[in-house]
């Protein structure tokens, strides 16, 4: 049976898809024959007759290379980051070394007495000399209790991490600056009392703490 050029059915190759498929030309009233979609599914792929598509799945795009300036801005929003953080209690209270405990900014040996803790004591020239710690600043400091003598103070971490400058002081009463050494951070310090006229006339002790004290006379009193 002929048909008409208009109304006849052509079979067109989808090449980049690697199939046939049937369509109507535009304009086209009559739908094709049986016998010619027959002929057409003979040559599709046993996937595109089990209902798929056959459209080839696009290829997944890949991230685009990180550049220069994107990898330098990551680094500089680490940095960022990394200063943003709060300090910790312990790198603030490391400000008090140098401090003297009985005054501003921080008493940390006063007001309230419960602050303060007696680390060790030693009697000495008619006096004692005491070590003693804070427990909410986390530091340690010597003190001269006794007779009016001239009197030189140091303490310092026993692996010298912190320490202080000597403090000279003359009177009954007289302390260090402060070391940060919290909790059992050992600890040495030195105090020296001139207690005679002459340059000779003084006598000199060291103290150790870690857990306990343990206390050493240089000099004879």
């Amino acid at each position: 049976m002929a048909r008409s050029a208009c109304c006849r059915t052509r079979r067109v190759l989808a090449e980049s898809a690697g199939e046939e498929e049937v369509r109507l030309d535009r304009g086209d009233t009559h739908p094709p024959s049986t016998d010619d979609v027959a002929h057409s599914m003979a040559s599709v792929p046993a996937h595109v007759s089990a209902g798929t598509l056959g459209v080839p799945h696009p290829t997944p795009r890949k991230a685009p290379p990180m550049t220069r300036f994107t990898r330098a801005l990551a680094v500089f929003a680490t940095l960022m980051a990394s200063l943003l953080v709060p300090a910790t209690s312990a790198s603030a209270a490391s400000s008090d070394t140098n401090l003297l405990p009985y005054a501003a900014p921080n008493w940390c040996g006063a007001p309230r007495s419960s602050d303060r803790i007696l680390v060790g004591a030693q009697s000495m020239n008619g006096g004692t000399a005491f070590v003693y710690g804070s427990r909410r600043c986390g530091t340690n400091w010597i003190e001269w209790s006794g007779p009016s003598y001239g009197v030189d103070k140091e303490i310092h971490r026993s692996d010298w991490t912190a320490y202080t400058p000597n403090e000279h002081d003359y009177g009954g009463w007289s302390y260090s600056r402060m070391v940060y050494a919290p909790g059992t951070t050992a600890i040495d310090a030195t105090i020296t009392i001139w207690w005679g006229p002459t340059a000779y006339s003084y006598s000199q002790w060291t103290v150790h703490c870690a857990s306990v004290c343990s206390w050493h006379r240089w000099t004879a009193t």
